[in-house]
């Protein structure tokens, strides 16, 4: 019986292990747009195309705004999820 039980537990341990390594690879629930382009389960970098930028963040995640093409650099700000703002920058970041 208590082998049973160790042995439950220790599929139960590493199917959650799989579970929390997998999820944060995911894409972001949500759609995301950027100066009028809409990005359903948005995941990496998006470039805005004009400055500055409209984004509208209907996602789970928050989407970080760069000053350099290419998410390069520091993050100069955030949208959080749920929120629609201007913000200076020329690249967006979700993951």
């Amino acid at each position: 019986m208590r082998r049973t039980a160790l042995t439950i537990a220790g599929l139960a341990t590493a199917g959650l292990c799989t579970f929390a390594l997998t999820g944060s690879a995911n894409a972001a629930d949500g759609v995301l747009t950027v100066n009028g382009t809409a990005y359903p389960h948005p995941s990496g970098c998006y470039e805005g195309g004009s400055h500055p930028l409209f984004i509208d963040n209907q996602t789970d995640q928050f989407a970080y705004v760069f000053d350099a093409p290419g998410c390069a650099g520091l993050p100069a700000g955030a949208v959080p999820p749920g929120r629609a703002e201007i913000k200076e920058g020329l690249s967006v970041l979700i993951s």
